[in-house]
């Protein structure tokens, strides 16, 4: 028997949605029950929903997807447990069979779970989110179908996992909140499949703002999951290179507020100073700096090796002799850099009780130890040390 739990908030639409095509299945509704699980009280009385034989209707004791989930799991009489986000929709007749079936024939794996299909004519927001999923999905895939990653929207496990104690993280609201379930899981029985025959599609309905929250929200999850079990269990892998330029800056923009979401949790920094740190840690610091670092050196040692640059073909010896000029100042002041950037990051930092005279301590703290820097720099220039 197979029972299927929607954790489920504000979706009334999405919900019958996914409800009607659950009716649809080929299976028998002795083979299969669908628990759909509540924020609220009000929500389960205003269900739009009946209940019934197939159809059940309960309400988690607390608000939190993980508390719905681990709330169904243990009313599900099924030996296998399903859970599907509200705002997906199944496609195929014999999905639950699949299911159960791929279970069936691979008894060693406690976890299984597939992908999700764009809906047709997804937005452009939409797209990226999906990518994002399948980058992730990707960077975790071995060459036999198996993984530590799931997408908890798609994901049934056996049930008697559930009665050994194994239970969703519920500290976690919402950012890869089955992530830390799956790695458990996996660490202890090994990595679970993932099957491309189990799909389902995906009715996301981003625009730019709510995509952004996503990202946000994801990594105030994986900080939380990083301070619960002593290292990040999710990341997001840009592996992937799109075609389209937009789904490219798109991805950027999700990696770089799910920095900032994580950034906010782990740091006791103000959200304007995180929101900078990570725009010139991820872009300046780790692309812009080395990409002109190795631009400038390539350059040097083809002028030395009297080798003209085919991009330059055709200078002649003063822009060589400016060139050569200029290298040698970005060079020499090039050790400055790092002292000024720390003493500037720290006047970011929190202040402590007094701050008045704690930032004139920190100012002057700080530029003395930039002035000793520069000056153990220039006498060893010049030879005295």
């Amino acid at each position: 028997m197979v029972s299927v739990v929607i954790p489920t908030t504000n979706r009334p639409d999405s919900l019958i949605r996914l409800v009607a095509s659950l009716q649809l299945q080929t299976t028998t509704t002795e083979a299969c029950e669908v628990l759909v699980v509540y924020n609220t009280e009000n929500e389960k009385k205003d269900s739009p929903l009946q209940a019934s034989a197939f159809v059940k209707l309960l309400c988690a004791p607390k608000p939190g997807v993980n508390h719905a989930r681990n709330h169904g799991a243990l009313q599900a009489r099924g030996t296998v447990i399903l859970f599907l986000d509200d705002d997906c929709e199944v496609t195929d007749p014999s999905f639950l069979q699949k299911h159960f079936d791929s279970h069936q024939t691979n008894p060693q794996l406690v976890a299984l779970g597939g992908p999700y299909l764009l809906k047709p004519q997804a937005s452009l927001w939409d797209e990226v989110y999906h990518q994002n999923n399948f980058n992730w999905i990707s960077a975790n895939l071995t060459e036999d179908s198996r993984t530590m990653a799931l997408l908890g929207g798609n994901a049934s496990y056996k049930a008697f996992i559930f009665t050994k104690g194994y239970r969703f993280t519920e500290e976690i609201i919402y950012g890869g909140s089955e992530t830390p379930l799956n790695t458990i899981l996996a660490l202890k029985y090994g990595n679970h499949g993932y099957f491309l025959n189990l799909p389902v599609l995906h009715h996301t309905n981003l625009n730019l703002w709510s995509l952004l929250r996503k990202a946000y929200q994801q990594g105030i999850g994986a900080a939380l999951q990083t301070r619960m079990y002593g290292h990040q269990l999710r990341r997001v892998p840009n592996n992937a290179s799109p075609s389209r330029l937009a789904i490219r800056f798109g991805l950027e923009l999700f990696a770089l507020f799910f920095i900032y979401g994580y950034q906010s949790q782990v740091s006791k920094k103000k959200l304007p100073f995180i929101l900078i740190e990570t725009l010139m840690d991820r872009y300046f610091r780790k692309q812009l700096i080395p990409r002109v670092q190795n631009q400038l050196t390539q350059l040097y040692w083809l002028q030395h090796a009297h080798i003209r640059h085919p991009v330059l073909v055709g200078c002649n010896s003063v822009f060589w002799s400016t060139y050569s000029g200029i290298a040698k100042i970005y060079w020499s002041l090039y050790p400055l850099f790092t002292p000024i950037s720390g003493f500037l990051r720290s006047l970011a930092e929190p202040l402590p009780i007094n701050p008045t005279s704690a930032l004139t301590y920190k100012l002057r703290y700080r530029c003395l130890h930039v002035s000793k820097k520069i000056g153990w720099l220039f006498f060893k220039a010049v030879g005295l040390r």
